[in-house]
């Protein structure tokens, strides 16, 4: 009986080392991969397959050459940034860097001002708002918006993964010589009137850049993958009324804008 015991014994031990040798092979055509990321909820593909966040690291990948892809997690209505990397497993550990570009986008009222990068002295012309740049470094210095017949405004870039500015552009104030003082005191009486323009000019900006983001936020809501609400209809239509009364406000203030500048050349 002992006899039979020790057998069973052995056979059991048998298979045993027999299965964790199978398993260490099994293992040694894996790899652990490790990725430093600037976007931990970005969505990570290997050979065009979604493995998940990438923050949910570290992964399990076999020795050979892939094909690494990063997403970000959602959309943007003006482009989606990825980064892709050839990558040869050899190793059993790989710590591989993988970093989405960091976006800039500048926008400017009015329209179409002229947007330059300023850093050390140096200029660096951007082109007409909206603009929008995609660097692997963040920005130093300062970024302006400027245009004929409006004081400049600048702003710091910022280094966030995405940076977006809206500058907001006043019109120059001219004034009359003192040799005509003369003509002064007529204009200084309707002078309230380009306060009141400048006024309207300034609030419709501001509604302008309001709708325009709750538009977007409801678009990305629209876009999102594997969101509940993706595909929705209503925050569709939701999206393109706001946008629509964006650009009623954007209109009301190239209207007062436009008044101004009336103003401005009659003077």
């Amino acid at each position: 009986m002992k006899r039979w015991t020790h057998i069973v014994l052995l056979s059991i031990c048998g298979c045993s080392v027999v299965a964790t040798s199978a398993g260490a092979q099994a293992d040694s055509t894996f790899a652990q991969l490790i990725i430093e990321t600037n976007a931990p909820d970005a969505f990570l593909s290997v050979d065009g397959t979604n493995w998940g966040r990438v923050g949910e690291g570290p992964f399990r990948i076999s020795y050979g050459q892939h094909r690494l892809t990063l997403t970000e997690q959602s959309a943007e209505t003006w482009s989606m940034r990825q980064v892709s990397h050839d990558l040869v497993v050899s190793d059993s550990l790989i710590s591989l860097e993988l970093k989405l570009p960091l976006r800039y986008r500048v926008e400017a009222f009015p329209s179409s001002a002229e947007i330059v990068h300023v850093e050390n002295g140096q200029e660096t012309r951007l082109g007409r708002s909206p603009v929008v740049l995609d660097v692997d470094r963040p920005l130093a210095g300062d970024i302006f918006a400027r245009m004929e017949g409006y004081e400049s405004v600048s702003v710091a870039p910022g280094d966030s993964l995405l940076n977006r500015h809206t500058l907001i552009l006043s019109p120059v104030l001219l004034t009359n010589d003192s040799d005509e003082a003369e003509w002064m005191a007529p204009e200084e009486s309707r002078r309230w009137v380009d306060y009141a323009a400048a006024g309207v000019a300034l609030a419709s900006a501001g509604l302008a850049i309001y709708y325009k983001f709750e538009a977007d936020g409801y678009d990305d809501r629209y876009r999102e993958p594997g969101s509940a609400e993706r595909g929705d209809p209503a925050l569709r239509e939701q999206a393109e009324r706001l946008d629509g009364y964006s650009l009623v406000s954007l209109g009301v203030m190239q209207a007062a804008l436009g008044f101004l500048a009336v103003r401005f050349v009659l003077r």
